[in-house]
């Protein structure tokens, strides 16, 4: 029989958080079916100018089929067979206030039998047919970066690390996954192992998960008995699952923020992203996602099997609905997530977990300079300095000490007496930084074109002085010769 090598991380987190997890509030339930009557599906900003949508106003759409692609190549399937009612403009949960354009469906078939819409792809399958799979069945990173897959395998890999650390406080997705599904992450795990010749793999978990350990154990294949992989576990902290905290212990690896894991050969992915993987081997796109409805709030936290574009409303209708009094809805968990103002917007990819709680009001009060944000940041830095030149409007000064090593993780907030929104200035530090980034790379462009169009302009310029002169001297030579002639003729 089979048996993975379990690893127990020497390593321990400097810094981060410590604090009763929560989990077992949606682990309590079995995992449960969402069959909504509705869907509604961002459209990509990329689709306004690129004829890459597939469907009309009134069109049935049968599960499985493409919806849309998007400029990197991700195809997004339709999640039930449906009816396109209508394309409106909205809030989406991406967090971002520009509205963008949503795709309302009805819902015909609320739950189908499972059908595959891609041919299944025969055993050991090669790097390239596993990237266009990838792309075709919209596998995209479901831990919460949603960055495609399939371009992460371009790169000259050699590691593969599953991050099933799942360390934030009632987010369970990954979890449950790693309980119902390891065979499936085993799949995948074998399918990209050999599809992209890597030396090795190491899945990473933290110590509160023994049932995960335990199903993961049970299902590792022996297929993978000749091949470097183990389960690494480490010490319950949070933010061990941060990408790069990570990969320092699991290997001991030091990765700096001027770079990323790929250009390093290590591609870290989530288990619910491998899970999909392995649905996409066998014919199925991605078209639903286990989510964590969970927190204070909640009457009956759960997880559920959630086609993509469910409108929250109806996720926390499942889950009991909201206590009395007032509360907050957050897409994410409650050390990373942000307020939902639009709870009618649909689930997409990336929406691991729905967490709500009472509306607390806290005064903030002035920095006392007590260090708690410095002792349980993860990356090192003086949180108090970095809020000092934010709120002084110096930027310079704040990315001079290290705002772009910031993982926006939010312990430095928990731990704040003096109740400072630290982690939001900073989010909103960095992306004043990378406006103006974006805003000196669309100034060199247009200096590049600028001084390109006076190059050509002074090439066609000389170019055309060139012609001139031989023009010029053309002419020249007709007239002496015209006149030799005639002068020849006069004598």
């Amino acid at each position: 029989m089979a048996e993975c090598r379990i690893i127990q991380s020497p390593r321990r987190l400097a810094g981060g958080l410590q604090r009763a997890d929560g989990k077992a509030l949606s682990l309590s339930q079995p995992l449960m079916q969402m069959n909504p009557p509705v869907l509604q599906l961002a459209l990509p900003d990329t689709l306004e100018d690129t004829p890459l949508e597939r469907w009309s106003i009134g069109d049935q759409i049968e599960a499985g089929q493409p919806l849309f692609t998007t400029q990197e190549g991700i195809t997004q399937a339709c999640p039930r067979t449906a009816t396109v009612e209508s394309v409106g403009t909205g809030k989406t949960l991406s967090g971002s206030p520009t509205p963008c354009r949503l795709l309302n469906l009805t819902v015909v078939d609320p739950d189908p039998p499972r059908q595959p819409s891609l041919t299944p792809l025969p055993a050991n399958p090669d790097g390239r047919t596993l990237r266009q799979r990838a792309a075709d069945a919209g596998i995209v990173g479901l831990g919460g970066g949603g960055f495609p897959a399939h371009l992460k395998w371009q790169h000259r890999l050699h590691t593969l690390i599953v991050n099933g650390a799942e360390c934030e406080p009632f987010l369970t997705a990954d979890e449950q996954t790693m309980r119902l599904r390891a065979p499936a992450i085993w799949d995948a795990v074998v399918a990209l192992m050999s599809a992209l010749s890597l030396q090795r793999c190491v899945l990473v978990l933290e110590d509160n998960k023994p049932e995960a350990l335990a199903a993961l154990q049970a299902a590792y294949p022996s297929v993978l008995d000749a091949q470097d992989v183990c389960i690494t576990v480490i010490q319950s902290q949070y933010p061990s699952g941060a990408e790069r905290q990570l990969i320092w212990l699991a290997l001991g690896l030091e990765i700096a923020t001027t770079t990323s894991p790929v250009e390093h050969g290590i591609v870290v992915h989530n288990p619910v992203t491998l899970a999909a993987l392995a649905d996409a081997l066998h014919g199925y796109p991605l078209t639903d996602r286990i989510v964590t409805v969970t927190g204070p709030s909640i009457v009956t936290p759960g997880t559920f099997q959630t086609p993509l574009g469910t409108p929250i409303d109806l996720l926390l209708s499942q889950a009991g609905g909201l206590r009395p009094g007032h509360h907050n809805v957050f897409h994410g968990g409650p050390y990373t997530g942000w307020p939902i103002s639009n709870t009618a917007a649909g689930v997409r990819a990336t929406t691991a977990c729905l967490y709500a709680a009472p509306v607390v009001s806290q005064t903030p009060s002035p920095c006392i300079r007590c260090g708690a944000c410095a002792e349980v940041c993860p990356v090192h830095l003086q949180p108090q300095q970095l809020f000092a030149a934010l709120t002084h409007d110096q930027l310079d000064e704040a990315l001079h000490v290290g705002l772009s090593q910031c993982l926006e993780c939010g312990a430095c907030d928990v731990v704040c007496p003096s109740n400072l929104s630290l982690t939001k200035t900073f989010q909103d530090g960095i992306q004043d930084h990378q406006l103006q980034q974006a805003e000196k790379q669309r100034a060199d462009r247009a200096r590049t074109r600028f001084e390109a169009r006076n190059q050509r302009l002074l090439k066609r310029s000389e170019a055309d002085e060139t012609r001139r002169a031989v023009r010029r001297e053309r002419s020249g030579s007709a007239l002496d010769r015209i006149r030799a002639a005639r002068a020849e003729e006069t004598h």
